[in-house]
């Protein structure tokens, strides 16, 4: 309704453009700018891009359009015709928001330095579509920052002042049903301007929220030329200060161990409920509700809900300010004890291992597969915090192959594969004696036992005329051979050499010893007798008589 001394130039009215639907003049619509983030006045230095006033006044030294501040942050709509009454309980949802250059009122009286159009937005004269009486909703727009907590944040207009009247606030679209002072409505009568503090409310209506947020002032004009608003600076309160949030390590757990989360927080009151959501290695969000206690919070995750690997958990505060960290699932790991290549019929073969990362009495199942298609099955169970089990025997088994599969819940079986093998039969080869042997010769008795293993103990005893009986040892080899063994010198006369060992058939050799010719006793010399004697006394007779007569 009031009017400004001076009158509008023909340049500067013929910036009046054609009418936008229901809304503004072109001239006084721009781009709409990224809104501002507010954050707790006790943050110092303020973050990059926060503003932190939706005061219509911030730099009142503006010489160009460029840095009129915050004027163009605010967006203004075409109300209703008539006095607002009763007054709307939400902004309507048909209104047409534009943003407002911040020069509008500049524009039409006097420019830039007219002290006016530094403190308010507003039209002047009226933009096309608006016919007073009316009402025109102006709108700020604005994001808290995640250290704020919404719940208790509090936004203090000061100065607000209107051309005609202020008649009512609105927080997010819900009409602030708190206390100005003075109250309102209030008109450009009270030059100082009320003072509304917004936020702390005891329903979520009347308090701010997480994100982004606004706040909308409704200017009835009665008439005239004029429609204005000027809200001189705001302020902000924390009153549990700057939120903030940790967590604490994710623990290092098994596929079968619950385990719990936790963490601190600050400038969040007691019961304020924080979400933890929990990842893993399949990608399934799990998400706990945590309810702020002194300053503390504490999640239980129940056993079996992540996959092995890695995990993910994020805790986040209502204003979306969050803690993160990562924990790790350890998977079963099953690893079963070695088992020998072969063993005998007779022999049991031990089944055992490890099961890791599982409690203690977990299942353990071992299938022994045979010959001829034979499956023995036997169940054990880890028996204390290091996974053994076991040891289980099989055994005695029939020679053939056996196929050990050893499996349990959340792990790959494991195979292992083993024979059973009949011991071959020892066989016992002594080395072939001379057939004759002199008294004072000292034989070397050796031979070989295969099949039996190294060490095995071979008796050879040589037996002989009167009684005598001559007893030696030898042990064989890894290849068998054992000696030689000196047999020692025998007395000339006939002797049997017997050699043995356990498991097989003794085996028997003969031994002549003889005493060489002419050693020992005197030796007869042969006689001839009367007839050979005779036969040789003719035979040389008649050599003597050949001799003669060829003389």
């Amino acid at each position: 309704m009031r009017y400004f001394t001076g009158s509008v130039s023909s340049s500067l009215a013929r910036r009046v453009p054609p009418a936008l639907t229901l809304l503004l003049a072109a001239a006084a619509v721009k781009a709409q700018p990224a809104p501002p983030v507010f954050v707790c006045p006790t943050v110092s230095p303020a973050p990059a891009g926060t503003v932190n006033d939706v005061g219509t006044v911030l730099n009142t030294t503006a010489v160009s359009e460029a840095d009129r501040g915050n004027q163009p942050r605010w967006e203004a709509a075409i109300g209703a015709s008539g006095f607002p009454n009763p007054l709307p309980s939400t902004v309507p949802s048909n209104l047409t928001f534009g943003y407002l250059s911040g020069t509008e009122i500049a524009n039409y009286v006097g420019g830039l330095s007219a002290p006016n159009s530094l403190a308010q937005v507003g039209f002047y004269p009226y933009p096309t579509g608006f016919v007073a009486p009316a009402t025109m909703y102006f709108r700020y727009r604005f994001q808290l920052d995640p250290t704020v907590d919404p719940a208790t944040y509090l936004l203090t207009l000061n100065g607000i002042w209107a051309d005609d009247t202020v008649t009512a606030i609105y927080m997010n679209g819900v009409r602030w049903t708190g206390n100005a002072t003075p109250a309102l409505p209030t008109t450009y009568a009270n030059t100082a301007g009320s003072t509304a503090t917004l936020g702390g409310g005891s329903t979520t209506a009347q308090q701010w929220k997480a994100g982004a947020n606004e706040v909308t002032l409704l200017v009835y004009d009665s008439g005239g030329a004029a429609v204005r608003l000027r809200v001189a600076s705001s302020s902000a309160q924390c009153p549990s200060g700057p939120v903030a949030i940790t967590i604490a390590p994710a623990p290092t757990v098994t596929l079968a161990q619950p385990f719990a989360l936790s963490g601190t927080t600050s400038g969040l009151a007691d019961g304020t409920q924080i979400t933890v959501t929990v990842v893993g290695t399949d990608g399934v969000p799990h998400n706990y509700p945590a309810t702020v206690t002194g300053g503390a919070w504490s999640v239980n995750v129940p056993a079996g809900t992540l996959p092995a690997g890695s995990y993910d958990v994020t805790a986040t505060t209502p204003s979306g300010l969050p803690a993160t960290t990562q924990g790790t699932v350890l998977a079963p790991v099953l690893a079963p004890a070695p088992l020998p290549a072969t063993i005998g019929p007779s022999e049991t073969v031990n089944l055992s291992g490890t099961l890791t990362n599982v409690p203690v009495g977990t299942p353990v199942t071992i299938e022994l597969a045979g010959p001829g298609g034979s499956v023995q099955t036997f169940t054990t169970q880890t028996t204390d915090a290091a996974g053994n089990y076991g040891p289980v025997p099989a055994g005695p088994l029939a020679p053939g192959s056996y196929t050990a599969t050893t499996s349990a819940t959340g792990v790959t079986p494991q195979q292992q594969t083993f024979s059973v093998v009949a011991p071959a039969v020892p066989v016992l080869s002594p080395a072939p004696l001379p057939a004759t042997v002199g008294p004072s010769d000292n034989v070397d008795l050796s031979g070989t036992l295969t099949n039996v293993p190294a060490g095995t103990t071979v008796t050879i005893t040589i037996t002989g005329p009167n009684g005598f009986t001559r007893t030696l040892t030898a042990t064989t080899d890894g290849a068998g051979a054992y000696g030689p063994v000196p047999a020692g010198t025998l007395p000339a006369d006939d002797y049997t050499v017997t050699t043995t060992a356990a498991g097989v058939a003794p085996v028997a050799q003969t031994l002549a010893v003889r005493a060489a010719a002419g050693a020992g006793a005197v030796q007869a010399v042969p006689t001839l007798g009367t007839w050979a004697l005779g036969l040789l006394g003719l035979l040389l007779a008649g050599v003597a008589g050949w001799r003669r007569r060829f003389q």
